[in-house]
């Protein structure tokens, strides 16, 4: 069973569930430019002292918090709801293949399937696909609104909230390599210390224990030397998204400061397209992420006990290969069971 067919199947069962999860997703996603909206007409309406329309601002953003709770409320009722209906799926589907043919082989699989995979696919599938749909949402809403304050300002607020994030793609083999190699001294300085351990009596009659402590030593410095660069990588992107980071985020308000300046932009809209552009590009990387992530639940969605087993026939009417003694005898068992019957 494949990703898709699992969720169409899903899907087929639950369309109005998965119909209100996306509609309260949308609702949901507002969360980027509710916040932003609200402070940047407040700012606005500071600079210019109109502040007999606070209350009203206020008063307004009460009324959109609520209804973003509500919507939150019923998202997550909604999501809680698919998760139901998918552990029951694959359980029951688990549970019947193995009635089928059950057999002390099968038995195991499905237990471990049952209570661990079906685990895993909730947390790696389910989740991660619910929230993918929240972020797209999120993306979409916010796009527009900041599209909508200032078109070019938009975008080089999101090429730049962007860019923080290329250097752990840019970063990611070169971490990947410090940490199989950290593995692989590990595993080393681990089994000479086991060996060590284990053959200590036969190491100490051979008079090789000074021999030993030097192997040792030499293991454990490499270990410990393959440990420190792992980290010293990890460390060096983190530094450098940090950097690209901070260079993105003056970039971008030294453009928004010069639309503000040329009159193009308000104060407050300066600050709503600041903290909004923050939740354009986080649901971008979420993505991405999430969209990996969907690879790695493969496996188990093609375990053997999702397989739906082909359909035994039967035919009752004909009596193949039986000799006209054995015939005979089944005839007799049943006419005696039709006469008990009556």
């Amino acid at each position: 069973m494949t990703i898709t067919s699992f969720f169409k199947k899903l899907l087929i069962k639950n369309k109005f569930l998965f119909f209100t999860l996306i509609t309260t997703s949308a609702f949901a996603s507002l969360d980027g430019i509710i916040s932003p909206y609200i402070i940047g007409k407040i700012t606005n309406t500071l600079s210019q002292k109109n502040f007999n329309d606070i209350p009203r601002i206020l008063i307004l953003y009460l009324v959109l918090m609520l209804f973003l709770n509500i919507s939150f409320y019923l998202w997550q009722f909604c999501w809680g709801k698919i998760i139901k209906s998918s552990n029951q799926f694959l359980r029951s589907r688990a549970f019947n293949t193995f009635t089928y043919s059950p057999s002390e082989s099968k038995m195991a699989n499905t237990l471990n399937f049952i209570n661990v995979n079906v685990k895993q696919i909730e947390n790696q599938c389910i989740d991660s696909v619910i929230t993918l749909i929240y972020c797209i949402d999120q993306t979409i809403v916010s796009l527009i609104y900041i599209l909508n304050i200032n078109g070019i300002a938009a975008l080089v607020f999101l090429f730049c909230g962007l860019l923080p994030a290329a250097v752990p793609r840019l970063t990611r083999n070169w971490i990947q390599d410090g940490t199989k190699s950290w593995n692989q001294s590990y595993e080393i300085y681990n089994l000479k210390i086991s060996d060590a351990v284990h053959g200590f009596n036969t190491i100490r009659h051979a008079n090789a224990y000074t021999r030993l402590k030097l192997f040792i030593k030499n293991a454990l410095l490499m270990e410990e030397r393959k440990y420190f660069f792992m980290n010293f990588r990890r460390n060096t992107s983190n530094f450098f998204a940090q950097v690209s980071y901070t260079f993105s985020m003056v970039i971008s308000l030294a453009v928004g400061s010069f639309f503000v300046v040329k009159g193009q932009i308000l104060v407050g809209g300066l600050i709503s397209l600041f903290l909004a552009s923050d939740r354009l590009t986080s649901p971008i990387i979420s993505i991405v992420n999430i969209t990996n992530q969907l690879n790695s639940v493969r496996p188990l969605l093609e375990n053997t006990v999702l397989q739906k087993p082909e359909p035994r026939k039967y035919d009752n009417l004909s009596f193949v290969n039986l000799s006209d003694k054995k015939r005979l005898s089944l005839i007799i068992v049943l006419l005696d069971i039709i006469i008990m019957l009556y």
